[in-house]
C-alpha cells in the first residue's frame, strides 16, 4: 500500500451525559496518563493549551469552554480524544494514531 493509499484511522463516536463526561476525565486522571490538553473557549477562537487534566475538569464543570483536544498514550498505543460540549452532556470522538 502507498502513502497515498492508506487508510484512514477508525474513529469512535460517543454521545456522554455531563456526568459521564467528568466520570471520562476522572478516569484519566485516576490513570496517571500523561495528557496534552488543547482547548477551545468558544467555536471561532483559536485552541490554547491548558495545564492539565484538573484544570480542564475545573473548565468543564463551569461550563467555559466550547471543546478540548487530548492527546495520549495508553498501553502503548497513542489517542486522540476530540471532546465538544453540547447542552446535554459532550460528543467524544476518539482515534488511534500511530
Amino acid at each position: 500500500m502507498t502513502d497515498d493509499q492508506k487508510a484512514l484511522p477508525d474513529l469512535q463516536d460517543a454521545t456522554l451525559s455531563h456526568d459521564a463526561l467528568l466520570l471520562y476525565l476522572d478516569e484519566l486522571i485516576q490513570a496517571q496518563v500523561a495528557v496534552q490538553v488543547n482547548i477551545k473557549g468558544a467555536a471561532r477562537v483559536r485552541p490554547t493549551q491548558l495545564v492539565g487534566l484538573p484544570q480542564l475538569k475545573e473548565a468543564v464543570e463551569k461550563k467555559e469552554i466550547h471543546a478540548a483536544q487530548l492527546r495520549y498514550r495508553y498501553q502503548g498505543i497513542n489517542w486522540i480524544d476530540t471532546v465538544t460540549l453540547h447542552e446535554q452532556g459532550a460528543r467524544l470522538v476518539r482515534m488511534q494514531v500511530a
